[in-house]
């Protein structure tokens, strides 16, 4: 028999629904958004559609302000030993719409912060000394103790608990010294630190009185040899060639050895070249003294060209005596008698001689005290 029904119309039905846009920037109190109406397609169609009232498209306003908003806490990463939670933080107006964060004004508060803490509570075995050996057993407590030093039940440590009898034989005591620390100088004397304590023959520590004669040192001076210095060490300046001069600079080791210039100190170094004005030097010469034994001096200095006496090996040239033989003769002229008046002159001897009675040349006397050899005369003659 042929079908009496069959499906019909089979596509989905379509709904409508308005579409509401945000609302605009706040201008002259007022804001608009835009509202349209929509099919489940998602096509705009005519308001006429909706069956519904449609959203306002105008409101009044005010000015928007922005603020930051925190929200609440999240979960710590740890529940002890320091963990970090963190939270949403946003910038928002005063709609409650989210907005960028350069508009808000202020520091941004924190998204993330440490949490608990606090130290997370540890468990470790509290082990008391072995007590005295008493009919060939020892005993000791051994409890289980926080890391607050509280005393909780033994299933909080998780390893073995350690032994609290054991058999035992006499017991004797020892100093038993460890290794020495390392020198707290490399030289020039440092001092050295090593354990000492008073054991038994099990090995357990004991209080020091149980051990009888005098306790090992516990410290002692070390790398006591003097420490290794270094310095700078400058050449002479060499000669000022086109306003700069140069020098030698080198590092030198306490004992007189050039080491490498990363021994010394990098700040401290000198210059090793600096400008300078080229100088001149000559030889500065003064007048001979007075002759004394037969010898008279005079200075010969070495000067540079603004006139600063500098070392002799600062003039090239070779130096001038200092010294010279003399004599410790005097010379004065002497006079002979006038010679006899003729043609109004008259004329007498005039000689330089030394003081041993000798004439000598002129030359050795002061020739602006030498007497006069002619003057004026007249001659008279009787009247009849």
């Amino acid at each position: 028999m042929p079908p009496t029904s069959q499906s019909c119309n089979t596509q989905v039905c379509t709904t409508y629904s308005w579409s509401i846009g945000s609302w605009g920037t706040c201008s002259n109190n007022q804001q608009t958004r835009s509202v349209v109406c929509q099919n489940s397609s998602g096509q705009t169609v005519s308001d006429g559609y909706c069956t519904t009232t449609k959203p306002a498209t105008v409101q009044s306003c005010t000015s928007t302000t922005y603020s930051w908003q925190t929200h609440t806490w999240g979960t710590c990463s740890a529940s002890c030993g320091g963990g970090t939670q963190t939270r949403i933080v946003q910038c928002e107006d005063n709609y409650g719409y989210v907005v960028n964060n350069w508009m808000c004004s202020g520091t941004m508060p924190p998204t993330s912060q440490s949490c608990n803490t606090q130290a997370c509570t540890t468990y470790s075995w509290n082990i008391g000394n072995w007590g005295t050996c008493t009919n060939n057993q020892q005993t000791r407590s051994v409890i289980c103790k926080n890391n607050n030093n509280q005393t909780v039940s033994d299933s909080y440590c998780t390893t073995t608990k350690p032994a609290t009898v054991q058999s035992c034989t006499s017991t004797t005591y020892s100093w038993q010294t460890h290794t020495w620390g390392t020198c707290s100088a490399s030289c020039g004397g440092g001092t050295q630190t090593r354990i000492v304590q008073c054991e038994d023959n099990y090995g357990y520590v004991v209080n020091n009185w149980m051990c009888s004669g005098i306790m090992p040192p516990t410290s002692q001076s070390c790398n006591t040899q003097a420490c290794t210095t270094y310095s700078w060490k400058t050449g002479n300046w060499g000669t000022c060639v086109n306003g700069t001069r140069d020098r030698t600079v080198l590092c030198e080791r306490d004992d007189g050895v050039l080491v490498s210039s990363s021994y010394c100190d990098s700040n401290t170094r000198p210059v090793s070249s600096e400008s300078c004005i080229s100088t001149t030097y000559s030889w500065n010469i003064g007048n001979w003294g007075t002759c004394t034994n037969n010898q008279q001096t005079r200075s010969v200095t070495c000067k540079n060209n603004n006139n600063q006496t500098v070392s002799d090996s600062y003039c090239t040239t070779t130096k001038p005596a200092t010294v010279q033989s003399c004599n410790s003769y005097t010379y004065t002229w002497t006079t002979g008698s006038w010679g006899t008046c003729s043609g109004g002159q008259q004329t007498r001897s005039v000689s330089c001689q030394r003081s041993d009675g000798i004439n000598v040349s002129n030359s050795y006397c002061n020739s602006g005290t030498q007497p006069a050899t002619v003057q004026s005369c007249a001659t008279y003659s009787w009247y009849r």
